[in-house]
């Protein structure tokens, strides 16, 4: 393998630079490319690089120790299942922008990937797609769920769905009626047996929420205060 050096590059217009696959370059200093830079092989930034045009890792690694700058209508392509941009775990966070920083977080309690701001303040990207429950079942933060009940409307019967044990401030859980059976056959949403505290209050009283109203759709948002616990709209 063989690896080409740059130590200080001020700029290459008009040109295109292609690493072929088992070779790698390796930028130590400042670095500007205008035009389009290719890498088969590795590409290792301890600088600060700027590319004007786009850059392609079709396969191999792309490692930025300092900053990687793309402007204009540059693009950054990295087909699928081929390495990866930023890892987030638990507690973890990386960022997007530079005045205004966008964070990707990955939340503890939860489990679920969070945006944020520099502040810690939440946003929501799109609308969740909505999990099916047909059966007896365990609820999970920040889901939408469509209860179904219609199979238990003919003996009577209802479906429990139960809180989580550890909530964290903020976190929601949202069932509706979809079929509209819950007229026919309930949704009860059960407090959590091992919950304390906050956790073990939904709307100001330790009792499960029973749901009995066709095509409804309760949200459930927790507040972490003791007298409040989930509160119900």
């Amino acid at each position: 393998m063989s690896t080409l050096r740059v130590d200080n590059i001020k700029s290459r217009t008009g040109t295109e630079v292609n690493i072929p696959a088992g070779q790698s370059l390796v930028v130590s200093g400042i670095g500007s490319i205008i035009g389009e830079l290719k890498v088969g092989g590795g590409i290792t930034v301890t600088g600060a690089a700027n590319v004007i045009g786009d850059l392609n890792v079709p396969s191999g690694n792309l490692t930025v120790g300092g900053n990687l700058s793309l402007t204009g209508d540059s693009s950054f392509n990295l087909p699928s299942g081929i390495g990866t941009f930023g890892t987030v775990g638990a507690g973890d966070s990386i960022f997007a922008g530079t005045t205004t920083k966008v964070f990707l977080h990955g939340d503890n309690p939860s489990g679920n990937l969070q945006l944020r701001n520099s502040s810690g303040v939440r946003y929501g990207v799109d609308g969740p797609t909505p999990n099916l429950i047909t059966a007896d079942g365990n609820l999970a933060s920040n889901t939408v769920y469509f209860v179904d009940t219609s199979g238990e409307a003919s003996v009577g019967g209802s479906i429990t769905v139960t809180l989580p044990e550890i909530p964290a401030i903020g976190d929601y859980i949202q069932v509706s009626d979809y079929k509209g059976t819950w007229s026919d056959a309930n949704c009860v949403v059960k407090i959590n047996a091992s919950a304390v505290g906050a956790a073990a209050v939904i709307h100001g009283k330790q009792e499960d929420l029973e749901c009995n109203v066709k095509h409804a759709v309760a949200t459930l948002t927790y507040t972490g205060i003791s007298s409040t616990g989930w509160i119900v709209k």
